[in-house]
């Protein structure tokens, strides 16, 4: 049926000129300024395909009524959230978010004048929560229902940083990165790491262990710097349940080892090490052992001396050595046609005093002629004669005066001589009786330089 009357422009200003007007189907506006959908109940601004109750193609302006407050209120049933703009000073302005809690309606988030966010407050800063024990919390799609979070607590201000705070996963940590690269976490353990990503004294780095372990691991460097500024004393303090036990500190360019009154001074200007009570930083003088009965050190390696019993240089221990020496007996004219000789004679040396020993046990001397000698003595003798015990068998002495004692001797000389005092008679040299089955013991000491 073809409607014969007044056109829309006519009804539509008829309506407005009266109190109330009532239009059915669809209305449009200027193509597309207004489109009403009368079919799904929708109005469109700008677009004649509304996808909503109200679709609006191109920008809203909500202009405030005279307090300067404009809103746009999102209403379920009976509860409704609101966005406001608000009016924070000549030119500036903001939006405010409320919710409506069981009838009450208050701001949640507000977002100020120069885009900063605050949560619960007016900010102050870029992002600005506050709440009571406020919780901001992180989960990546791939987690798998783990999830981390940041909040603060308590009225000092504390802050909590939770990762995996359901416990949903394993073998989680927290890492710290600087410049794109990671330079600290903390594992799953508890561990801090500095410098590395994962524990262990083999991979260098620096672990704070949650078990109270402190591993320190440097590659080619020094591991440790310990530093005290203006002063000396302590650097390094040991404890155990709270008492000191022990400390490393400086003195005077140098460093003291020890605890309580027992302590080594290690004095780099003289090239020694002196004994030193650590509470008081003052020398002990003849009071700290080393070792004791039964506790022992094992070997001591000198290249200098010893002072046993004083200072002075009669005090001095300046050689002691053990070792054995090649003795041969002979005749000072001849040797034995097979030679006769002892590779295990023994010799002990204490400073310049040196005590030798050897023995020829059931020996053939034959070929053997003059001055009865034991030669190959370990060290030379000063020019002083020296008599040293000898005891034979089988040797022939010549007894026309009586032989009064047998001796050797050594004089500025590596060879030992067999010589006779006799009665009211000088001292003779004795010559080697060759042959068989011939025992010698000879031992002595003499002094060297």
């Amino acid at each position: 049926m073809t409607y014969v009357g007044k056109k829309p422009a006519d009804i539509i200003a008829t309506a407005v000129d009266t109190t109330t007007g009532t239009f059915s189907g669809d209305l449009t506006v200027d193509t597309s300024t207004l489109y009403v959908d009368s079919a799904n109940n929708r109005v469109g601004v700008g677009t004649v395909s509304p996808s909503q109750s109200l679709h609006v193609k191109g920008n809203i302006d909500v202009e405030g009524d005279t307090s300067g407050v404009s809103k746009i209120r999102f209403k379920a049933e009976e509860t409704h959230g609101e966005v406001e703009g608000i009016n924070i000073g000549t030119n500036f302005g903001g939006l405010a978010f409320k919710t409506n809690s069981n009838g009450t309606v208050e701001e949640r988030m507000r977002i100020d004048s120069s885009g900063n966010v605050g949560i619960g407050k007016t900010p102050t800063t870029t992002l600005d929560i506050k709440a009571g024990s406020p919780i901001i919390q992180l989960e990546d799609n791939d987690a798998s229902g783990a999830y981390s979070q940041i909040n603060a607590t308590g009225t000092e201000g504390s802050i909590l940083i939770t990762a995996d705070a359901n416990n949903a996963a394993s073998g989680t940590h927290i890492d710290f990165r600087v410049d794109g690269t990671e330079r600290m976490r903390i594992d799953s353990s508890g561990n801090l790491l500095v410098g590395k990503t994962s524990s262990g004294i083999a991979t260098a780095g620096i672990e704070l262990r949650s078990n109270d372990d402190v591993l320190i691991t440097s590659n080619g460097s020094q591991a440790l710097y310990l530093n005290r500024l203006s002063s000396d004393g302590s650097i390094v303090e040991f404890r155990q349940a709270g008492t000191t036990v022990g400390s490393i500190t400086s003195n005077g360019g140098a460093i003291i080892i020890g605890s309580s009154d027992v302590g080594v001074y290690f004095d780099s200007g003289s090239d020694r090490i002196i004994p030193v009570n650590v509470s008081t930083n003052s020398v002990r003088n003849d009071a700290i052992d080393i070792g004791g009965n039964p506790h022992r050190f094992k070997d001591l390696y000198l290249s200098g001396g010893v002072y046993l019993g004083g200072t002075g240089s009669a005090n001095k221990l300046d050689d002691y050595e053990e070792g054995t020496w090649t003795a041969e007996l002979r005749g000072s004219s001849a040797r034995a046609t097979t030679p006769v000789t002892q590779s295990t004679a023994s010799y002990v040396k204490i400073g310049t005093t040196v005590y030798v020993q050897a023995y020829f046990p059931n020996v053939n001397t034959s070929g053997a002629s003059g001055t009865f000698q034991i030669t190959g003595l370990p060290f030379t003798s000063i020019n002083q004669l020296f008599p040293l015990s000898v005891m034979t068998f089988g040797q022939d002495y010549d007894d026309s005066t009586a032989v009064m004692s047998i001796h050797a001797f050594v004089e500025n000389d590596t060879t030992a001589t067999l010589i006779a005092t006799k009665d009211n008679s000088g001292w003779q040299t004795q010559s080697i009786t060759a042959g068989s089955g011939k025992y010698v013991a000879f031992h002595g000491t003499y002094l060297t330089s």
